[in-house]
């Protein structure tokens, strides 16, 4: 399914893009995709708000509820009728997925701002301007070839041990893939 509306949009955008720029078009499909996040981590901090609101003040009204001549209380079944305590499950739950991490150091955001402008920006502009240099196939063939590289990339990185026979082999299958399209994604007056 990605990959057909991956091809789709990029059919789309070499039949409708043909007076913009790359940069452009990215400041459109990025700028629109970056407000509806916008909008949805409001949206999703206002319900979380809410939701925590509305159980503050039912565990209030229960805590109100109770009968007042039971004594025997103890310290954590009081505490856990404050509504300002948190469990341990609410503790040590991981964070959610529309809310930006707190605790991370400058080098760290500054490796995650060179990889979203490298990977969400700077990449797909140039794939934008090779979609109107060359023909639809072979653009869309070359931006399929991430297994062969990715492979490398991944083996550098972790400093592990080499890629199995298996990711090799389904690297060289991909690439043969990618030689076959290319060749038929051709026009004849390209060759």
């Amino acid at each position: 399914g990605n990959v057909l509306l991956d091809c789709y949009g990029s059919l789309l955008t070499k039949q409708n893009g043909g007076g913009m720029t790359s940069w452009s078009i990215n400041l459109i499909r990025f700028g629109f995709a970056g407000l509806v996040m916008l909008v949805i981590s409001i949206g999703m901090h206002i319900y979380e708000k809410s939701n925590r609101d509305c159980s503050r003040s039912t565990t209030l009204a229960d805590s109100m509820k109770q009968d007042g001549s039971n004594t025997d209380h103890n310290d954590s079944s009081s505490s856990s009728n404050n509504p300002h305590t948190k469990t341990t499950a609410e503790a040590f739950s991981p964070p959610k997925w529309y809310k930006l991490p707190t605790t991370l150091t400058t080098a760290s955001w500054s490796k995650i701002s060179a990889g979203v402008f490298f990977v969400t920006f700077a990449c797909p502009a140039l794939s934008n301007y090779a979609l109107f240099q060359i023909s639809l196939g072979l653009a869309i063939t070359l931006g399929s070839i991430s297994p062969m590289y990715a492979m490398l990339l991944d083996w550098v990185q972790d400093r592990q041990r080499p890629p199995s026979l298996r990711r090799v082999g389904g690297a060289f299958l991909a690439i043969v893939g990618v030689v076959v399209l290319c060749l038929w994604g051709m026009e004849t007056g390209e060759r």
